[in-house]
């Protein structure tokens, strides 16, 4: 599909250039959606290296970096960039953007997308509190800076000029290099949102069965006749195409309690073939097998480092030689590892330690993470009554791989966002007219871009 082509075609070549319109992009996640009338656009979220960070650089840095990336000019020297702009860029508000708001008693009408946008004189910064309380309250949105704009560039949308060229479609573009991660929160919960479909009306139509057998056929039935699906999203699943794509691979680690824990099962035909006292009914998984039968070069390795930095696969990786360097063998046959060009990011349910009712299930995760082990049942607890006393003697003894310190502070990062984000929303700040306000493009070929800080 064109489509398909082109935006792999410029990801590729010009996004992801190391001198690229936008800088060297360390990483990245975007999404493909594409609308009830079949029109594709692209969601994008990006690390820029070397981008300020607002709370850390100064305001000069900040605001130079902006300048840089983004505009709103008319670019009346270019005039490709200007018919661009005019084509693309220029917003023109129509019924489906007008919406009526209410002051007090009074009723008024206002553009949800925030044009036309104030004219500035100067770049300048917003208070964070008054974009996080723009979105959580579902307006239109506040950026967390304003750009330069005339009284003619009004209804002009941001963009980056290189990109408005080389792509020569409607785009959307903004800064949300900030300290605290919120606006970060906000932006991945916008992007990652769960497509629209007919979940509530199917569960309404089981509601009314009043039999399994009706509810499983009801249930059939509708999964096949209500999935909204346009048939440019079927073309691009059964081209084998992806929607979405990141440069960090995510992989589930359950480490809930031993009895607790999820795991595959094996088909029926399969274990029909097992000893009747066999209980291998499951499917190899790391937990179980893999990480116990790791060879002895990996002895001191724990749960999280292996998981983060190797692959499992059941042949080597090189046939012709049968084994090379990166190429680990497991213990009683059960297949290799493979060391991983970049660590994947590792993804597991979380307790919090100061809940009494899960208090040994987090020590007993914090254990499975970060201390070595290979039998589950005895390594951990290591004489000891409970995961909480065990865990106090590893840190003690030095057994616990500095890695978990690295984990827990991320995961206060974000509790902190969290709490920071709450606290941002009792800020009374009512004075929203000189503000920068985004916009949810309509072209059919939208490129909408955020570009982000390293994270450190």
């Amino acid at each position: 599909m064109s489509f398909e082509q082109r935006w792999r075609s410029f990801f590729n070549q010009v996004i992801k250039s190391n001198n690229g319109p936008l800088g060297e992009v360390i990483h990245y996640y975007w999404r493909l959606e594409i609308q009830a009338r079949g029109a594709p656009h692209i969601h994008m979220k990006l690390w820029i290296k070397d981008a300020p960070i607002i709370g850390v650089n100064s305001e000069e840095e900040i605001l130079g970096f902006i300048r840089k990336h983004i505009s709103c000019s008319l670019a009346e020297d270019n005039p490709e960039l200007n018919e661009l702009v005019l084509r693309f860029q220029s917003h023109k508000c129509t019924k489906s953007c007008m919406r009526v708001f209410f002051r007090g008693k009074k009723a008024f009408t206002k553009c949800r997308y925030g044009f036309p946008r104030a004219a500035n004189n100067v770049m300048s910064l917003n208070p964070l509190a008054k974009s996080v309380r723009s979105r959580q309250k579902s307006r239109h949105v506040i950026k967390i800076y304003n750009l330069e704009r005339s009284p003619e560039e009004t209804l002009i949308n941001d963009y980056n000029p290189v990109i408005l060229l080389l792509w020569r479609a409607n785009m959307d573009i903004q800064f949300l290099g900030e300290k605290s991660m919120v606006l970060n929160r906000y932006i991945t919960t916008y992007i990652t949102k769960a497509e629209k479909n007919s979940t509530q009306a199917v569960w309404d139509d089981l509601n009314k069965t009043n039999s399994l057998h009706s509810a499983l056929k009801s249930f059939a039935l509708l999964s096949f006749k209500n999935r909204e699906a346009g048939a440019v999203e079927v073309a691009y699943k059964l081209l084998g195409y992806s929607l979405c794509e990141a440069d960090c691979k995510v992989e589930w680690l359950s480490t809930n309690m031993k009895n607790e824990r999820n795991r595959r099962l094996k088909e029926k035909k399969d274990i029909e073939c097992l000893p009747e006292d066999s209980t291998s009914i499951y499917h190899n998984n790391m937990l179980d097998n893999y990480y116990p039968n790791r060879p002895d070069n990996l002895e001191k390795m724990c749960l999280y480092d292996l998981a983060t930095n190797y692959d499992y696969k059941t042949t080597p990786c090189n046939i012709a030689t049968g084994h090379h360097d990166q190429c680990l063998t497991l213990k009683q046959k059960y297949g290799y590892l493979h060391k991983r060009k970049e660590p994947q990011l590792i993804k597991t349910y979380r307790y919090k330690p100061f809940n009494p009712e899960v208090k040994e299930k987090y020590f007993h995760q914090m254990l499975i993470l970060f201390k070595p082990w290979r039998n589950e049942d005895v390594d951990l607890l290591d004489g000891t009554v409970s995961y909480a006393e065990a865990f106090s003697n590893s840190i003690q003894n030095k057994q616990i791989d500095e890695k978990i310190f690295e984990y827990e502070d991320q995961y206060k990062r974000i509790e902190e966002a969290n709490e920071y984000a709450e606290k941002l929303l009792e800020v009374v700040d009512d004075d929203e007219s000189n503000s920068d306000h985004s916009i949810e493009n309509e072209e059919e070929e939208q490129l909408d871009l955020n570009l982000d800080y390293k994270s450190t």
